[in-house]
This record gives structure tokens, sequence and C-alpha cells, in this order.
């Protein structure tokens, strides 16, 4: 995968790391879920290897 650095106001960073700690993804991995799905949304075909997409996949809840 290649980096991508975006501005954020600080209220939507704020939002971006309650909704990782929500679903349980580090913040940047959820950004880069929420720019997929969006790119899917707008019916764009977007590959991902198996290691990039284990990337993206939430952490799992502790026993």
């Amino acid at each position: 995968m290649r980096s991508v650095y975006i501005a954020l106001p600080d209220s939507a960073l704020d939002r971006l790391a309650e909704l990782a700690r929500r679903e349980m993804r580090d913040p940047k991995a959820q950004a880069s879920w929420l720019i997929l799905d969006g790119l899917r949304r707008a019916g764009l075909d977007v590959d991902l290897t198996g290691r990039e997409s284990a990337a993206l996949e939430p952490a799992r809840p502790r026993p």
C-alpha cells in the first residue's frame, strides 16, 4: 500500500478516532476503509491483496 496525507479539521479527526475505536480499527486503517468504501459506492473497483485486506479488518476482541 502507498500512503496519502490529507488535512482534516480537528472535529473530523476526533470523530474518525471515535469510529475507529467503535469498529476496533486503527484510525489510519479506518480512514482507508472509509475511502475504499466510498470508491466502491461510486462504482470504482478496488482490488486488494490478501495482506492489504487483512490490514483493514477490525481487531479481534480479546477473550
